[in-house]
């Protein structure tokens, strides 16, 4: 089963538990990147229609429950005739491990706390017509916060309906099965409250009220047998709980809570007050109602005369006499008893300590802690060690009962210490997609954090870089940071014509466009005037990157007015000539020509561009304009290639 995926949606990644009627896998959602549980029901079930009938309509009203002490449902499915239901994922224990793994009995706080957070639940579900019929320490989950969630509404509810047999497999449900349950009547929300009385008789006491080799003779035992007070197992055991879970179990149903708010009113009661003693209702007591003789005169024989006597009927002046006189004894000792009743009170109000709020010792060394709460009266235990990424090794890391509870002095504290951190390694998101790196992170020990998005020449929607760096050790909860591509952003511009500008308006072009103005060559011209562009670095029409710069070659003119009035014959004249630059050697390049033409006045660049060489490309043509006589230098990625002397008045 491990690695299917049902209803195209969920993955089943690993078992975490099983149980007589399904196994549980913990399994991702696929469309909302979550964790979810599954329970896939075993196979004895998937053949009886009624009972996937039930289970249908039951589990689907089981998903309209909300409530923060109930296992959310989120859907419910068949896959290839294999039902299945898909529930919140909860990290932590079963009741029942929790119950197992304690050392000792559970307290008081906790049995009461525990309790009234699985009869709120119950309450939330029999608002909603729906009842459990199964409730028992194996179907609830405690989170490591100490928050209790109540499982497998509507699956017990389904097979509830359409099982009345008890085989050897049932034993574990039938220890908390209700007298009406064995006997095969119909239920209501007090068989919940009779299961939540079995479980707290657990909790107090490590065992459950009836035991027995087979479900039968459980059953009959519920039906039958009397319940020892937990109290004589637990002497510690607090007596008005004693009271709450003795009323719980009552056989007949009419004498039980007969809601879920009413024990939880006892409960908080409890909570709220210790020393508040819940009295229990022991309908046992009250005398049967019986037939009462009537009082007629009758005869008494007298021995000695040997004759009978007529009792005589008391006057109505001395039956007013005797009922003035027991009104004003019942008044008297009415009076006294209230009395004697809140002198007790007022007594045992001094003996009790009042509850106080338990304060938190986390992050605190355990010296520090073990000194704080023993000045506010609490016993501390020393507990286990345990991994922890948020507190550093040596200080405490959990608190049993958890802060916020209200405690009296004297209460046993557990403090947990942190082992430190445990580390794993980070996996390489580089060159991912989010939404690949977001599964990848799923199935890892760490978390995402922020993500960043810049411009890159890496295509859209690619991972960067990351922090922590890939295949670094980090704590397993560590949320790695990510910085996404969003693409290159366009930043190139197309280079203008500007032979013939002034030097300033060419100064100015450039710059508008986001170019820099590079060298600038100020040699004699003939034909153009003082202080405009001769020639330019980078030809018109070149594609180039924001911020590159563009040599100028600037014209200082005809030279003297003596030379202008005598011309030398020999003037330079201004010609064009193209010259093919060979390439066989960077097919499928981009390459860099560049030409620059050495003369008297200096060296100018007359060329320079990017070009992309196709696989059928053997040159390049390039055409450059200059005047007089000289050296022309052929680049490539700024490598000479060649030079020849060349005169441009031929």
């Amino acid at each position: 089963m491990i690695g299917k995926i049902l209803g195209n949606r969920y993955e089943l990644l690993e078992k975490v538990g099983a149980g007589g009627m399904a196994v549980v896998f913990k399994a991702r959602c696929h469309l909302l990147h979550r964790f979810v549980a599954v329970k896939v029901l075993r196979e004895e079930y998937v053949t009886d229609q009624e009972f996937l009938k039930k289970f249908s309509k039951e589990a689907q009203a089981a998903a309209s429950l909300s409530h923060q002490n109930i296992v959310n449902v989120y859907d419910v499915g068949n896959e290839d005739g294999m039902p299945y239901i898909v529930m919140e994922y909860v990290e932590g224990k079963t009741l029942k491990a929790y119950i197992d793994e304690y050392n000792g009995f559970l307290t008081n706080d906790e049995i009461a706390n525990f309790a009234r957070q699985i009869a709120l639940a119950l309450e939330h579900a029999h608002s909603n017509q729906i009842i459990h019929r199964d409730i028992k320490p194996h179907n609830i989950l405690v989170a490591k916060d100490g928050t209790l969630k109540v499982g497998d509404f509507g699956i017990a509810s389904a097979i509830s309906e359409t099982t009345t047999s008890y085989s050897s497999e049932a034993i574990g449900s039938v220890k908390y099965t209700s007298p009406e349950q064995a006997r095969g009547k119909n239920v209501d929300q007090r068989t919940d409250l009779y299961a939540l009385g079995v479980l707290m008789y657990e909790m107090a006491t490590r065992t459950v009220p009836f035991r027995g080799d087979t479900a039968v003779e459980i059953a009959l035992k519920h039906m039958k047998e009397d319940i020892v007070p937990p109290s004589t197992i637990n002497s510690t055991f607090h007596k008005g709980l004693e009271s709450v879970v003795m009323r719980s179990l009552l056989k007949d149903i009419s004498e039980r809570y007969q809601s879920a708010r009413e024990l939880i009113d006892d409960l908080e009661k409890i909570i709220n007050n210790p020393s508040v003693n819940v009295p229990f209702y022991d309908f046992d007591s009250e005398a049967p109602t019986q037939k009462i003789p009537s009082l007629k005169e009758f005869d008494i024989l007298d021995e000695g005369e040997n004759r009978k006597m007529k009792i005589k009927k008391p006057t109505q002046q001395k039956i007013n006499l005797i009922a003035s006189i027991g009104v004003v004894l019942l008044a008297f000792v009415m009076v006294l008893v209230i009395f004697v009743v809140s002198r007790l009170a007022d007594q045992e109000k001094v003996n009790v300590p009042e509850s106080i709020t338990l304060d938190s010792v986390v992050g605190m060394t355990y010296e520090e802690g073990k000194i704080y709460l023993e000045e506010q009266g609490y016993t501390v235990i020393e507990g286990d060690l345990e991994k922890n990424n948020e507190v550093p090794a040596g200080s405490i890391s959990s608190q049993r009962p958890v802060a916020g509870t209200k405690l009296r002095p004297g209460y046993k504290i557990t403090l947990n210490i942190s082992e430190g951190a445990t580390l794993a390694k980070v996996p390489n998101l580089l060159f991912k997609t989010v939404n690949e790196a977001e599964i990848i992170i799923e199935n890892s020990d760490f978390t995402i954090g922020n993500i960043t998005y810049v411009n890159d020449d890496l295509d859209k929607g690619y991972i960067l870089e990351q922090d922590p760096i890939a295949n670094a050790e980090a704590k397993d909860n560590a949320a790695i940071n990510l910085i996404v591509s969003l693409g290159p952003e366009y930043n190139k511009v197309i280079m203008p014509r500007l032979t013939d500008m002034t030097l300033e308006d060419a100064q100015r072009t450039l710059i508008e466009l986001g170019l820099e103005v590079g060298n600038l060559e100020y040699v004699e011209h003939v034909s153009i005037e003082k202080d405009h562009v001769i020639s330019q670095s980078v030809q018109e029409g070149t594609e180039l990157d924001l911020a590159s710069l563009v040599d100028l070659s600037i014209s200082l003119g005809q030279g003297t007015e003596e030379e202008e009035e005598n011309p030398d014959e020999n003037a330079d004249t201004i010609s064009s000539k193209a010259y093919n630059i060979p390439t066989g050697d960077y097919k499928g390049q981009t390459i860099t020509l560049k030409i620059t033409f050495e003369s008297g006045s200096g060296t100018v660049t007359l060329y320079e561009q990017s070009h992309t060489i196709a696989e059928d490309m053997e040159a390049v043509l390039v055409e450059v304009t200059s005047s007089g006589s000289g050296v022309l230098n052929f680049f490539v990625n700024n490598g000479l290639i060649s030079s020849r002397e060349v005169d441009f008045s031929n």
